[in-house]
């Protein structure tokens, strides 16, 4: 997989699409290698700023993951943050905040509480209950996450940084700023 943090995005973009290309041709639309690839360019093109072309790919690569695997996959949780985390860019906090409980509920049944994955979608989760000014729920998942993602990826990466500098803005807050 390109990855997106590469600082450019629209190279990112690009390669992404011609690989779905190949994997549509190679495999057809109902595979789990096209719905990856899918999953990856929704990804980059919510890096480039096309929100309506990233829910569309995200929402496509989730129908082939639930028509394959089923609606209790961590794939199919993946898929669900990535949606979440779209409605959360496009400014819809209820719908994002709805689709990561979702990913979350799975990755916790599926993969387990001290796992990255489920990490990272707690994460996703309380920077939008964050937003919603859900600041105790928001913790709580912060400090979850902080577990779970310095036991599976170290203290060092760059994911236990993010997670442990938002929680610590969220206790610094004063009262009155939350």
């Amino acid at each position: 997989m390109v990855q997106l943090d590469s600082g450019e995005p629209q190279a990112a973009k690009l390669l992404l699409q011609r690989a779905l290309a190949l994997d549509l041709h190679v495999f057809g639309k109902d595979h789990l290698r096209t719905a990856r690839s899918m999953a990856g360019l929704a990804g980059a093109l919510l890096e480039t700023g096309e929100i309506d072309a990233a829910r569309r790919y995200g929402e496509e690569a989730l129908a082939v993951r639930q028509k394959l695997l089923g609606s209790h996959h961590p794939d199919v949780g993946g898929s669900l943050a990535d949606q979440g985390w779209l409605w959360h860019a496009d400014g819809d906090s209820a719908t994002a905040r709805s689709l990561l409980e979702r990913a979350v509920t799975i990755m916790q049944s599926t993969v387990g509480p001290r796992h990255f994955l489920t990490g990272r979608c707690q994460y996703k989760l309380a920077v939008v209950l964050r937003g919603c000014k859900d600041d105790l729920a928001a913790a709580q998942l912060l400090e979850g996450a902080v577990v779970a993602l310095e036991e599976a990826l170290g203290p060092d990466h760059r994911w236990t940084i993010e997670s442990v500098r938002t929680l610590r803005e969220l206790r610094d807050q004063k009262p009155s700023d939350r």
